[in-house]
Order: C-alpha cells, then sequence, then structure tokens
C-alpha cells in the first residue's frame, strides 16, 4: 500500500491535500526522462527557450487570485499580501531569462587564423530542486528558470506544505508547451528524497531550507562529487547609526521598514530582521516608535482581508518561538508587549502575538539563532566598531542592513560585515540582478544574477589547430 503526505492547513489544521510518495519504480522513471529529455532540451536555442518560461510565467499569472488563496491556505499568509508574490515572481524570472544569453555566450580567446579557442557553458544534466513553503514560488524560481535556460531538465520537490505549488508550476509549463519531461515533479518524503539525491541520474541538487537539512544532504552524498547549492536561512542584523536624525522623515522610513523586515510574513523569511542594533543617540525615540508601529498589526485568520499578521506554519514553531521568549526574558530581557494587548484567545496555538525585546545581549538564544518568528530583540550600541563586532557575532552570513545617511562610511562597515547581501536603507529584499548567497552556516552557492549561470552549467574547452602552414 502506498503511503500518502498530507498538506495541513497553518489556519485552522484542516487537511487541504493529500498525495502519494513516489514509489522506487517511479523514481527510476522519473529520472530516466528527465534525462532522456535533457539531451533534446539543450539542443534548444536560448531564444526558444525563452519563449517557452515566458509563456510559462504568463499562464502562472492568468491564474493569480486562485493561486494566491492557495498560498494563504497552505502556509498562512495573509490573503492581502499573496498576490503580490506572483508578481515578484514573474519579475524575477523575466530578469532571469533576458540575462540568461550574456551569462552562456561562448567565450572566444584571441583566435588567429592557425588556431581558435573557445569556452563554452555545457548543461550539467538533470536539477534536482528542494524548495521550501515560506515563498513557495519565489524560492522556486529562483532555481527553475536558470537551470531551464541553461538546457538542464528539473525535477522539484516542493515542501509537503505547499506540494500544490509544484502542481501549479508543471500546469503551468505544460501549458506553455514545455517539451515532455523537461520539468516534472514528485512527492516524497524524507527517505524517497535522499533516493533520488543519491541518484546517478541526478546532476545537480538546490536545496533552500534548514542547516540541519543542508547536513543531512551533504552527508547523504557525500562521496559523490555531485555539486549542491545550499541557502540555509540566517539570523539578520539591522543597524541604526547615529546620523539618522530622530522625528526626521528617513528616521520614520527607517522604522516603518525595519519593521516590516521583522514582521512580514510573520518573520518567516530568511532574510528576515531578526536582531536589531540602534545608536544610543537615538536608541530610546526608536524604541518607542517601533513598538507603537509593532502594535498596529492585526492578528487573525489570514482570509479576511484586514488580517496583516497570520499564524506561524505549526504548533512546533510557535513552541520553539515562545520557548525563546522565555529564555530571553528569564536572563533579564523586557517584553514590550503585554500579554493581552493582541486577543489571541480565540486563535489556534500557533497564533504568536508580535513581540519586541529590550535588555537583551549575544547569551540569548533570541539574539544568536534563527526565530523564524514575529519577534526581535534591540540593542544600545555605543558606535560603529560595537555595532559590526555583534552583527558578525553570528553563525550566520545571509544578509545586514544599515541605515544611514552615510554612503561613504557605510560602505566602509559593509565590506567588514561577514554576509552575502548588504543594505543600506533597505532590507529583506532580493534583487534578481545580484548574486544571492550566504556564507558561514547561510550556505553556499550562488542565486540569482549572471553568476546563478556558472554552477547550473560547467565549463568545457576548445582549442582548433589547424595543420595547413601559417604565418602567425
Amino acid at each position: 500500500m502506498s503511503k500518502k503526505i498530507s498538506c495541513i492547513s497553518p489556519i485552522d489544521n484542516r487537511i487541504i491535500a493529500e498525495r502519494e510518495i513516489i514509489s522506487d519504480s517511479e523514481i527510476v522513471e522519473l529520472i530516466h526522462a528527465a534525462n532522456n529529455a535533457q539531451n533534446t532540451w539543450s539542443e534548444l536555442n536560448i531564444a526558444e527557450k525563452a519563449v517557452l518560461c515566458h509563456q510559462a510565467i504568463d499562464a502562472l499569472l492568468e491564474n493569480t487570485q486562485e493561486i494566491a488563496q492557495e498560498i494563504s491556505l497552505q502556509m498562512g499568509r495573509p490573503i492581502q499580501f499573496c498576490a503580490a508574490e506572483l508578481q515578484v515572481m514573474a519579475q524575477r524570472a523575466r530578469y532571469m531569462i533576458d540575462v540568461a544569453q550574456p551569462a552562456l555566450d561562448t567565450i572566444s580567446i584571441e583566435n588567429t587564423n592557425s588556431k581558435k579557442r573557445l569556452i563554452k557553458r555545457i548543461a550539467l544534466g538533470v536539477v534536482f530542486i528542494i524548495a521550501p513553503w515560506n515563498y513557495p514560488y519565489l524560492t522556486a524560481i529562483n532555481a527553475i528558470i536558470p537551470a531551464l535556460m541553461a538546457g538542464n531538465t528539473v525535477i522539484l520537490k516542493h515542501s509537503t506544505q505547499t506540494l500544490l505549488c509544484s502542481e501549479r508550476f508543471h500546469l503551468a509549463f505544460e501549458q506553455a508547451g514545455l517539451p515532455s519531461n523537461v520539468f516534472q515533479y514528485c512527492h516524497c518524503d524524507h527517505q524517497t528524497t535522499e533516493k533520488i539525491i543519491k541518484h546517478e541520474g541526478i546532476h545537480y541538487i538546490s536545496f533552500t531550507g534548514s542547516i540541519s537539512g543542508g547536513a543531512t544532504i551533504e552527508n547523504s552524498i557525500a562521496g559523490l562529487f555531485k555539486p549542491l547549492a545550499l541557502e540555509l536561512g540566517g539570523n539578520d542584523p539591522a543597524y541604526v547609526r547615529a546620523d539618522v536624525e530622530p522625528r526626521s522623515e528617513m528616521f520614520k522610513q527607517t522604522v516603518d521598514n525595519i519593521v516590516d523586515g521583522c514582521f512580514f510574513n510573520s518573520g518567516q523569511s530568511c532574510c528576515a530582521v531578526e536582531r536589531i542594533y540602534v545608536h544610543e543617540h537615538l536608541y530610546s525615540e526608536f524604541t518607542d516608535y517601533f513598538i507603537e508601529k509593532v502594535k498596529q498589526y492585526n492578528i487573525a485568520n489570514p482570509l479576511d482581508n484586514d488580517t496583516s499578521l497570520g499564524p506561524l506554519i505549526n504548533d512546533n514553531a510557535a513552541t520553539k518561538a515562545r520557548q525563546q521568549l522565555s529564555q530571553a526574558i528569564s536572563k533579564g530581557a523586557t517584553a514590550c508587549i503585554a500579554k493581552n494587548y493582541f486577543n489571541t484567545e480565540d486563535l489556534a496555538k500557533n497564533y504568536l502575538a508580535p513581540q519586541v525585546l529590550l535588555n537583551v545581549d549575544h547569551s540569548m538564544d533570541i539574539m544568536m539563532s534563527e526565530s523564524f518568528a514575529p519577534i526581535v530583540g534591540i540593542m544600545k550600541v555605543k558606535n560603529d566598531q560595537q555595532a559590526l563586532e555583534l552583527m558578525n557575532d553570528s553563525q550566520y552570513g545571509l544578509t545586514a542592513s544599515l541605515w544611514s545617511n552615510d554612503e561613504n562610511n557605510s560602505m566602509l562597515l559593509a565590506d567588514k560585515l561577514q554576509t552575502g547581501t548588504v543594505f543600506l536603507n533597505r532590507c529583506d529584499y532580493l534583487d534578481p540582478a545580484l548574486a544571492w548567497v550566504g556564507v558561514k552556516n547561510s550556505g553556499r552557492g550562488c542565486a540569482l544574477s549572471v553568476l546563478a549561470y556558472q554552477q547550473l552549467t560547467r565549463p568545457k574547452s576548445y582549442y582548433f589547430q589547424s595543420l595547413k602552414p601559417s604565418v602567425d
């Protein structure tokens, strides 16, 4: 009897969908079909691939409202924000389609009449993508489009929590006219996922998820020499410098943006702001205004149009966040929002009211580990050097944000920050023109930008020498 997986909505714990887990024989057929399709797909020129990929994005956008409803049901984001994910996904995908040609162009090296030297980018083969639930379309498209445009075929394994998204992608590519088996998907548990990544017919693996998940995959393919891209999350810091004048327009915009960076998607973002360092010159006014902005959230059923904060993905996530809060408070942190300020009595256990902690330090888990929840700690600092040391005091290194009018000094700080991305006066954002990378335990490899195509292809060199007499 085949095993099944279930997508359980965090809104009310009802089962949204059930699917059978792929069998061993189906795994073999799936990978065999992907390899056969790749031979033909790689022969299409980039312009032909671009047309099909653009048409797939068009097909997804035609169903924006329906898909937005599914996103909210599957992972609990307020419905008012869900359609925007499809729009941003489309922008990101189209950028990656448009830069494929220059990224994959053949390099010609000082050729003469007697010799020709070239470097071509060659597709790796079959790419297996393991995508997360928190931004189910944005995270998946980061790998899907460049993999396809580079001439690879794709097998997508989406999170059980958002399993309908893989089916939506497949339908869109089918409607676009993509050749059979160039894009496929499967529903897996941990055991079947391990069998797929170990299979000799899989040539590249892209994983977005937890550190423990990434470590498990690395261990599984040890000695197989397969390229692996890992995006493993963060505990991203923000630093508000002394030159942000209290009560100025920039001050208000800074607070507004950081609040959004902390609490959007209930803090369930790999690049959410999870710890804040504020210069002592403006600490008091910053924290007062910040707390008042947080109090404006409306935590309720995410299918209601006026809800701005939904549930965490499950009870375990909420329990972990509550433990972080309790530990911090037991060590001297101050919780700034009263327990009864947000009425959550009638909501399920995984609905967590937003919280701001002051008097925090780096002995507390909330400042050192990923929370993935609507909670944040704020620390006072004396100067840039102290802020820099605290920001770098982390096992993670995904993004960091600086808030300042001084671009020159901010650049000096940015150069010393141990992260893949540094923002100035912005946070929690991916620009498809920039490489998306992590350092330390935030991962390895590169998504987005022209550089993403380098890891989805291999260089192949050509040296053609003429045997005819030459004057060269």
